[in-house]
């Protein structure tokens, strides 16, 4: 046996060394060294490369890492377009921002809406109002120049008879006179009934395309009013309550009709028992308004005058009458009879209580006088009496939106 393996060795002398057979006993006991030599553990570990690379790719996906894919990893990826979980949650707080955003604008966007419409308007209502002014007193003057005219003409006409009745013949020049005359006053007066309809038509115009705009306004505002109303998600209710409020003062301030916004603030009144009462109040005064305070001031004075003209002694004749004229330029005049010197100083009091808009102070003074004083003066409490409800029922209104409007906050 040793020389057989001796001789073995002898052969494979020149070509390599032989290992020595303890060294390969030792190398088949060691199983790391042994695996080398069978293939099922290299396809085991090409098996846990490919595995640890999908783990990386997911949690490169998952955690959002920018990683260049090879392009042979990349064939296998699917089409369709991926977002990060990053990516994702931007848009989806985008989206919601933009979305309730949106929704709570709407009041400002409407209520600024609606101021710019309303300041449009006023400009074109304004020179609505000036042209149809500038057109009346152009009819009055024309009016008034038309009758002078017919007068001229019958004072003509009278004169060219009583000279042909006498001595017509003599007077043959005067009598061509008085006709051309005639004449040409009879062209005038033609001339100026003609521009009369005209103006008249081009007053019935205007009043026409003040009224439309009018119901233009109307009909945007409660367009928009609605809008605020349906169009939000989950209405703020205390802002809603603020702006339909404000646009109930806007309109009694100008004296106009309300109702649009009284029926805003009751869809905003959401059950509230008290909104809903002042909302009942305010009913009655929907349709026409309530006059502003400018309005009362400048009926107020009519009636001072109206009472001073009454009591002040007027004497018999010319003389008289005209110290009475001038007696009317000055303010500070005694009253004549009973009580005259009270009511003087009633009408001073009420009117510096309206000069500072105290409208309630200017009631309580002006009650105390006699109705038969003047004949506007019924008139004037129940008008006054009317702006001073709606105004308090406005503060009212104001002080329960602020409530509300400090519960949300």
């Amino acid at each position: 046996m040793m020389s057989r393996v001796k001789k073995k060795k002898g052969e494979r002398k020149d070509s390599e060394p032989e290992e020595d057979s303890s060294f390969e006993e030792i190398n088949d006991a060691n199983p790391v060294i042994r695996s080398r030599r069978y293939p099922s553990t290299k396809i085991l570990s090409i098996v846990c490369l490919i595995i640890a690379i999908l783990v990386l790719l997911a949690t490169a996906y998952f955690k959002n890492w920018h990683i260049q894919i090879p392009s042979f990893v990349s064939g296998f990826q699917n089409d369709a377009p991926r977002h990060s979980r990053s990516t994702l949650g931007s848009e989806v707080t985008k989206n919601t921002d933009k979305f309730f955003f949106d929704n709570n604008s709407k009041s400002a966007r409407s209520s600024s809406e609606i101021s710019k419409i309303r300041r449009e308007s006023a400009n074109k209502v304004s020179e609505i109002k000036a042209g149809l002014a500038e057109i009346r007193r152009r009819v009055a003057n024309l009016e008034k120049w038309s009758e002078e005219l017919d007068r001229l003409v019958l004072d003509k006409r009278s004169r060219l008879t009583d000279l042909k009745t006498h001595n017509g013949d003599s007077n043959i020049g005067e009598l061509k006179d008085l006709r051309n005359r005639i004449s040409d006053i009879e062209a005038h007066r033609f001339d100026n009934r003609s521009e009369i309809t005209k103006l008249k038509s081009a007053l019935k115009d205007k009043e026409i395309k003040n009224s439309e705009l009018n119901k233009k306004i109307i009909s945007i505002e409660k367009r928009i009013v609605a809008q605020a109303l349906d169009t939000r998600a989950e209405p703020d209710r205390a802002a809603l309550l603020i702006f339909s409020i404000s646009q109930i003062s806007n309109a009694i301030s100008r004296s106009e009709p309300f109702s649009i916004y009284l029926g805003a603030l009751q869809a905003a009144a959401n059950g509230n028992v008290r909104v809903l009462e002042i909302v009942g109040e305010l009913k009655q005064y929907t349709q026409t308004g309530v006059p502003t305070l400018g309005y009362l001031k400048k009926q107020f004075r009519i009636i001072k005058n109206e009472i001073f003209d009454q009591r002040v002694a007027v004497d018999n004749g010319l003389v008289g009458e005209a110290l009475s004229k001038l007696g009317s330029l000055v303010k500070v005049r005694k009253l004549k009879g009973v009580g005259a010197d009270i009511e003087y100083e009633i009408l001073i009091e009420a009117e510096k209580a309206l000069n500072g808009n105290d409208i309630r102070g200017a009631i309580e003074r002006l009650s105390s006088l006699d109705r038969s004083s003047s004949s506007n003066l019924d008139s004037w409490l129940q008008k006054a009496m009317a702006r001073m409800e709606v105004e308090k029922h406005v503060t009212a209104l104001k002080a329960l939106a602020l409530t509300e409007l400090a519960k949300g906050s």
